[in-house]
């Protein structure tokens, strides 16, 4: 027996997916619409008075080169996968664990816990 989910139509043609600003799915990605609005103050300052659009490039330039070492900084490695990294994270939450676990029966140990490996 076939069941159709909410998304198929009882021909099995799934309907078009709605388009996601936010995924890369749309022809304007929202970064430009906010690098399009810093060159429009930019432009703006500039207009207005020379040393104003200088301190306000200036600014620009640094917040620029913040985004770009972050991105560099935390960029996936050639021939890393997303399955590689989140992996490595759930390694990590693992052993943050494991660690903090050890960190608390020590410290119960030292305020006069019984010690698990005397237990019987």
């Amino acid at each position: 027996m076939f069941y159709a989910s909410a998304m198929e139509t009882p021909l099995g043609v799934r309907p078009a997916a709605p388009i996601d600003l936010f995924e890369g799915d749309f022809m304007i990605n929202p970064k430009w619409a906010v690098i399009a609005a810093a060159l429009g103050v930019f432009a703006l300052a500039a207009a207005y008075s020379a040393q104003l659009g200088l301190a306000v490039g200036i600014v620009f330039v640094v917040i620029t080169a913040i985004a770009l070492w972050v991105r560099v900084r935390f960029m996936l490695e050639p021939g890393e996968g997303k399955a590689d990294r989140s992996t490595m994270a759930r390694r990590y939450s693992l052993l943050g664990r494991n660690r903090r676990a050890a960190q608390a029966e020590a410290e119960s140990r030292a305020q006069g816990g019984t010690d698990p490996a005397k237990r019987s």
